[in-house]
Order: structure tokens, then C-alpha cells, then sequence
């Protein structure tokens, strides 16, 4: 289960540079400026919760190949709050 979270951790860091780099994070963040709604503009200027949102999507991929289970739905969660402490010892 370690390993999975690595490697969903590990896809959603490169997928996140990837992003950083041609400014697909600012294109988001721009057409939730852009929509009347304020929850798809709360949901689209928050980082983490992109990132959140983005390791979701991988797991449920990750779990069409190698088939779901219960333990997976922490997965998430803990990649989170991996990444969070990661950037946040990288600021200090």
C-alpha cells in the first residue's frame, strides 16, 4: 500500500511541474475568475485543492488497473498532506 501512494504521489508531482510549466494552473485559475459562480472560483484558486482533486482522478485510474479496494480511499488524503509538508519545509 506504500508503494501506492508513492506512486500516486510521485504522478501527481510530475503532472503538477508539467502544469507549473506551460501554466495550465493559470488558465484554470483564470476561467474560474471568469465563471458567476464563486464555488467554481473557490474550487479553481486553490492549489491544494487542485492538487487534492488531481490525485483523486489518478487513483480512480490507478484503480480500473489493478481493481479497488477500501484501504485505497486514503490514498489521497495522505499524498496530500505529503505534499503539504513537502512544499512547506521547502518554504522554510
Amino acid at each position: 500500500m506504500l508503494e501506492t501512494v508513492f506512486l500516486v504521489m510521485g504522478i501527481v508531482e510530475f503532472i503538477n511541474a508539467i502544469f507549473e510549466k506551460y501554466f495550465v494552473w493559470n488558465w484554470l485559475m483564470e476561467k474560474g475568475a471568469n465563471q458567476r459562480s464563486k464555488f467554481i472560483y473557490k474550487l479553481s484558486s486553490c492549489r491544494f485543492c487542485l492538487r487534492f482533486h488531481l490525485s483523486v482522478f489518478i487513483l480512480v485510474l490507478y484503480g480500473f488497473y489493478t481493481g479497488f479496494d477500501l484501504g485505497m480511499l486514503f490514498i489521497p488524503f495522505v499524498c496530500s498532506g505529503l505534499t503539504y509538508s513537502i512544499e512547506r519545509k521547502n518554504d522554510l
